[in-house]
């Protein structure tokens, strides 16, 4: 799963390389360089649909959170922007949006933007090569 989510964050990053050059995996913390991108995995369940992919092994449906932060109120719509970039590259993968847009709530940092997206879609061995 680690190869699939490594071709998705690339295709990612170079569809919001325009807007955004800050991105990482699953950052702990708030952002050192704003505006940031960041790409998690967060549940890797095997998928309930893998007896229609026709005998193949190893089918799982990955939970895929994209966050953007941007730092002042003035920049949501950047913010919104690269999301939306975001969200393009991950239809184009067939992933589906399965939560969000929606803000994030940054405690103790009032001057921080954030908004999540979270995506999902069944994958097999020889997808997203």
């Amino acid at each position: 799963m680690q190869d699939y989510f490594d071709t998705v964050y690339n295709r990612l990053t170079s569809a919001v390389k325009g807007v955004c050059q800050n991105a990482g995996k699953e950052t702990i913390g708030l952002p050192a360089a704003f505006p940031y991108m960041d790409v998690s995995l967060e549940d890797c369940p095997a998928s309930l649909k893998a007896a229609d992919l026709e005998d193949m092994d190893n089918a799982v449906e990955p939970v895929i959170k994209i966050t953007v932060y941007t730092e002042g109120q003035e920049q949501a719509d950047l913010a919104r922007n690269i999301l939306s970039l975001a969200g393009a590259e991950m239809q184009q993968m067939l992933f589906r949006r399965s939560l969000g847009p929606q803000r994030v709530t940054v405690p103790d940092t009032g001057n921080i933007f954030c908004i999540s997206a979270r995506y999902t879609r069944v994958i097999c061995d020889g997808d997203l090569s």
